[in-house]
């Protein structure tokens, strides 16, 4: 009797997880090169129509930008990287836009400040909601309802600092093309201001 070769009738799922993760180079390769852009350049700019949009949005009127530089600040003060601004005290109601390597450090530093000075701080970060300092700082806080977490829809083209020529290029220029937007969403987080309680002496 002759051996025959069998042959494989294996099913393949096409939703399996392993097997897409195994066929999805473009995916993987669009987001290392985006964080290569990061690693070289930390200095990405909000729009400012945007910014201004959000802020109307949630009835809110920022007067400090707690991560910034002289050239892309949207508030008149603000800290730049000389600054230091996870060492120094946050006292006005502000916006963030952390840089992209060290946001762990400024979500925490923004919660602290938050808490202890009761200032109202605007955030716009990426939205990686599997990240370890989502789950341990945000997460608990939008649960019980202390802050706001809103999704951005589609994807934020940012200005793109050229700090040589002390220009901010927009979008509009289309100098950078979408080499200066992200291959995954941004959220938007409201720390609220705490009002402060009325006394009266009896």
């Amino acid at each position: 009797m002759q051996n025959k070769r069998k042959e494989s009738n294996q099913y393949i799922d096409p939703f399996d997880p392993l097997r897409n993760k195994q066929r999805d180079p473009i995916r993987k390769g669009k987001a290392v090169g985006h964080m290569k852009i990061i690693s070289d350049n930390d200095e990405w700019s909000t729009p400012q129509e945007l910014l201004l949009h959000k802020c109307n949005h949630f009835l809110f009127n920022p007067k400090f930008d707690y991560a910034s530089s002289h050239i892309n600040h949207k508030y008149p003060n603000y800290f730049t990287l000389q600054d230091d601004s996870l060492k120094q005290d946050w006292l006005q109601d502000g916006f963030l836009n952390p840089p992209y390597t060290q946001v762990r450090e400024f979500m925490n530093k923004a919660i602290t400040q938050w808490k202890t000075n009761g200032i109202g701080i605007l955030i716009l970060v990426f939205a990686k909601t599997d990240t370890a300092w989502y789950h341990d700082l945000i997460e608990p806080l939008r649960k019980n309802g202390s802050i706001v977490v809103e999704f951005h829809r589609g994807r934020i083209s940012f200005d793109e600092v050229d700090e040589i020529s002390n220009v901010v290029w927009a979008d509009k220029c289309k100098v950078w093309s979408k080499s200066n937007s992200a291959p995954y969403g941004n959220m938007w987080i409201f720390l609220p201001p705490c009002k402060q309680k009325s006394t009266q002496t009896i």
